[in-house]
């Protein structure tokens, strides 16, 4: 396992993940959060959030051996972009599920995921060791799903009606990432 302590920030070419702290929750970060077309398949748009529901959010992180939480930073601007976690660790199987949120639209489409995504897997497979690492998506969410494709996932299966999309229960396909398949997207 990692030494909390010891976490350090991975630097990517374009972007780094910095260990959340406190002083990236602002105004702006909660408007990603409310913000319909941001939180489309996220399971915070069934919830109204507020800066007291986000700050309790990133403290059910701070010393947890199970999750992670990292502020996703524009080199080049020096802005928080977004957000990627990695939770669900189960250590004696060696497998976690990983999310991301890029709320900053103009950095949409040019990459930003990937690359962070792409850090946070070899922080999974090369730092802490993990087998294999999931993500989920609605199956109408075509640009997550394209972009697991993109990093190596496979499909595993689909979980009928598993959660809430805009009121109604919806499909997920899961797919997964074995860390022998992963290859670093630069």
């Amino acid at each position: 396992m990692v030494n909390l302590e010891c976490l350090e920030t991975l630097c990517g070419e374009r972007v780094d993940l910095i260990p959340f702290e406190e002083k990236f929750i602002s105004e702006e970060y909660l408007g990603w959060l409310l913000d319909k077309e941001v939180n489309r398949f996220l399971d915070v748009a069934n919830i109204t959030q507020t800066l007291d529901s986000v700050t309790s959010y990133v403290r059910s992180f701070a010393g947890k051996e199970d999750r992670f939480l990292f502020a996703i930073v524009c080199k080049r601007t020096n802005l928080h972009i977004g957000n990627i976690t990695l939770q669900g660790i189960d250590w004696l199987h060696k497998f976690a599920w990983e999310g991301i949120l890029i709320g900053r639209k103009d950095y949409w489409n040019k990459g930003f995921a990937t690359e962070s995504r792409s850090l946070l897997l070899s922080f999974a497979f090369f730092t802490l060791g993990l087998h294999r690492v999931l993500s989920g998506a609605f199956t109408s969410n075509a640009g997550g799903i394209n972009s697991n494709c993109k990093l190596g996932y496979k499909t595993e299966g689909i979980l009928r009606q598993h959660r809430l999309l805009d009121r109604k229960y919806q499909d997920v396909i899961i797919q997964g990432l074995i860390k022998e398949e992963f290859s670093p997207v630069t």
